[in-house]
């Protein structure tokens, strides 16, 4: 992943880079959701299809590139071998599940919503739409 070149080793020294990864623990653990909303933005920003008909292939060697940087991960993470840590795994089931509703409440005790208008229910509404082409 270090060839590939990451905020986390971007230096022009080769001597420090050296240094640098040899320190470093190998190893790339990403934020799939970015993965997810270019897949996303693509599939709802850039057209199937060209004015004159023809597939638009732009598009999909986008979507392929980026399906492609999952697949190099997914393959570089084949030969990582982790340990349990026994104290996490005690807290992390010590840590109490809340039920939707007491989520969504305890999400707006934190961080109220912008607006309530007046007649919204309590429980959170998610719409999903597909925009046409």
């Amino acid at each position: 992943m270090y060839l590939e070149g990451t905020s986390k080793c971007a230096n022009t020294d080769t001597k420090i880079n050296r240094r640098f990864t040899g320190s470093c623990a190998q190893g790339t653990v990403p934020y799939l959701g970015i993965f997810l909303r270019d897949l996303t933005m693509l599939d709802t920003a850039v057209k199937d299809r060209l004015e004159n008909g023809f597939i638009n292939f732009d598009k999909r060697r986008r979507e392929f590139e980026v399906i492609a940087q999952i697949r190099l991960l997914q393959s570089s993470c084949k030969n990582s071998h982790f340990r349990t840590d026994e104290t996490f795994v005690i807290w992390y089931h010590s840590v109490p599940t809340l039920r939707e509703e007491e989520s969504y409440k305890l999400s707006n005790e934190i961080e109220a919503p912008c607006e309530q208008s007046p007649g919204r229910s309590l429980n959170p509404t998610v719409i999903v739409t597909h925009c046409p082409e």
